[in-house]
């Protein structure tokens, strides 16, 4: 299967703008121009080190995607010997393996004159852009200009955005965010998805925003209303239940039971006795990474692919070891995979109504105690957007006060404590004090 592509929509500008708008636009760019000379003058975030180009690119975007995290984008088979070029988290991007095979992935916008790098030509260990020959080395930077003469010195602005790239089990990470850590660790996966499991996938695009999908497949309600006929027979609709078990500040389990309505009310998950490694249960890893786990030998997979804002590709992936003969299991899991995508499709339909487009976690919907999974995923995913947030409100502090203390704002307050931010699972800041009690107070309801 050829993998999806999404462009997104093309605006229209100039003539439709009015005179004043037009001068407001000129003079907004010209700020933002200065606040990035001021930056690279050596303005700080909380008195760290000066920020790169990278991180100021990366911050200064409102992306579908939260950045500073390992997120999967491909499957490793969709990149071959030519380049590939895709739309992910709304960014223009180019794939390629060199002479080695290994995988690189850059901004897929030639630096010289804007046409796409993934039309052009892997050399060996460079991508050549097609129109004037540019070449590129796996960090994004140009290394010869044909026109110039090959001997020529490259200047050092030749360059885009590269992202590191990871890949195992047949996915495709790439390290979405500024400059990566010295110390960058690998993604993490499901330890117990290695050998013998094999597994067979489909590729969906949906119409809506990647939050909105990844809470469909945590909503443990709607399985005897939108799956009536498929894995939502026998109408039970009572949700006692969710229990959400935290592995870490990235990765949580969902157990839940659900039966027809007998009368008497659903339970809480107080009132629930799980056995982890006997119960069904969801995996969720952080930023989008989902496992079903049927049983110990048959599990499905989702990964939660953001095109753009308003694009998702499901990923979606059948893995079994109940036949582990190389041409049985083929003939094994290819049948289970469109029963999957129909499952699929009755969610999509729905999904794809729901608005806004994007989630938050407060916003105008009246959650229930069956909701507590996806309050959860929520809470976690606001506190990653605060973070990021925080990040860049406080360079833009930088950038108002240059002359002031570093780290201080103009209050004379800590940018850190005024910024209260909670980045995993060990600072109890006011903002998490705050929103671990309205978690609480909706799933008791």
């Amino acid at each position: 299967m050829r993998p999806t592509r999404f462009d997104g929509p093309q605006t229209a500008r100039g003539s439709q703008l009015g005179h004043s708008r037009a001068i407001s636009q000129l003079r907004g760019a010209a700020r933002i121009r200065a606040e990035r000379s001021a930056l690279r003058a050596g303005a700080t975030l909380d008195g760290g080190a000066a920020i790169s180009d990278n991180q100021l690119s990366c911050h200064s975007k409102k992306g579908p995607m939260i950045r500073d995290q390992w997120c999967i984008v491909l499957e490793s088979e969709e990149v071959g010997a030519k380049a590939v070029g895709v739309t992910r988290m709304g960014e223009r991007l180019a794939f390629w393996r060199d002479s080695t095979g290994a995988l690189s992935c850059m901004r897929d916008t030639c630096v010289h004159r804007g046409v796409r790098l993934s039309l052009g030509k892997v050399l060996g260990d460079t991508l050549q852009c097609p129109f004037h020959g540019f070449e590129y080395d796996r960090t994004g930077r140009v290394t010869a200009i044909p026109a110039n003469g090959r001997l020529t010195d490259v200047p050092k602005a030749f360059k885009v955005n590269s992202y590191p790239v990871h890949e195992a089990h047949g996915w495709v990470w790439i390290w979405w965010g500024a400059d990566a850590p010295a110390d960058l660790k690998p993604p993490r996966f499901f330890s117990d998805l290695g050998d013998p499991f094999s597994y067979t996938t489909a590729r969906d695009p949906w119409d809506a925003h990647y939050s909105r999908v990844i809470e469909n497949q945590l909503d443990v309600a709607h399985l005897p209303f939108v799956h009536w006929n498929t894995i939502g027979r026998g109408n039970r609709t009572v949700v006692d239940g969710p229990v959400v078990r935290w592995i870490d500040d990235s990765y949580f389990h969902v157990f839940v039971r659900n039966r027809t309505e007998d009368g008497t009310p659903s339970r809480k998950a107080s009132e629930i006795r799980v056995d982890p490694e006997r119960d069904f249960r969801l995996e969720f890893i952080f930023p989008n990474l989902w496992q079903n786990r049927i049983s110990e030998s048959v599990r499905v997979l989702a990964a939660f692919v953001p095109v753009d804002d308003g694009h998702t590709i499901l990923y979606l992936r059948t893995y079994q070891k109940v036949v582990r003969a190389p041409l049985l299991r083929e003939l094994f899991n290819r049948p289970a995979m469109p029963s999957n995508v129909y499952i699929a499709h009755q969610d999509r339909g729905v999904v794809q109504t729901q608005v806004p487009k994007a989630t938050a976690l407060r916003m105008q919907e009246q959650l229930i105690h069956a909701d507590h999974p996806i309050i959860e995923y929520r809470r976690r995913r606001e506190e990653l957007k605060r973070g990021m947030e925080d990040l860049v409100g406080a360079g833009a502090i930088a950038r108002k006060t240059p002359g002031r203390q570093r780290g201080t704002a103009r209050t004379g307050a800590p940018v850190e404590a005024r910024a209260e931010t909670c980045i995993g699972p060990g600072g109890r800041t006011a903002r998490k004090v705050q929103a671990e009690t309205w978690t609480k107070s909706v799933i008791d309801r």
